[in-house]
């Protein structure tokens, strides 16, 4: 089933500020986050809530939201997105959805599927294992 995508106002601005080239790849991975492809991986600690999706050197933030509803909350390149997000973004969001819920039953939509990815580290590891392995 498709999601519904909405791009907030500073994810947006950072798309508009990238080169034709990263906006055109980071467009085409928010247009496919409706049928949920693309790199994704459901944050923890104090981001939990939100996932991210890689998109080369860029990381985009979103959540789901109840009626299949993505929103993209914030994109930034990979070194700086989640201090950024957590810094600026993470309360403005909360308080907001605080005042949006006042009264209001805060059912939120469970994210569909696990994500797991290995990480760069421990595929090497396994690489060098196997190879090490085939030489003796």
């Amino acid at each position: 089933m498709k999601y519904r995508v909405q791009v907030r106002a500073e994810a947006k601005d950072f798309l508009d500020s990238l080169a034709p080239a990263p906006r055109r790849r980071l467009r085409i991975a928010i247009r496919a986050l409706e049928i949920e492809s693309g790199d994704r991986l459901a944050l923890s600690e104090r981001l939990a809530g939100y996932h991210r999706l890689r998109v080369g050197g860029y990381r985009l933030i979103f959540r789901y939201l109840p009626g299949r509803v993505i929103e993209c909350v914030f994109a930034n390149k990979r070194s700086l997105v989640y201090h950024l997000f957590e810094r600026e973004m993470l309360e403005r969001l909360r308080h907001e959805d605080d005042s949006h819920a006042a009264g209001a039953d805060p059912a939120i939509e469970e994210a569909p599927g696990k994500y797991r990815r290995t990480s760069v580290k421990k595929r090497r590891k396994r690489v060098s294992k196997k190879s090490s392995r085939s030489k003796n």
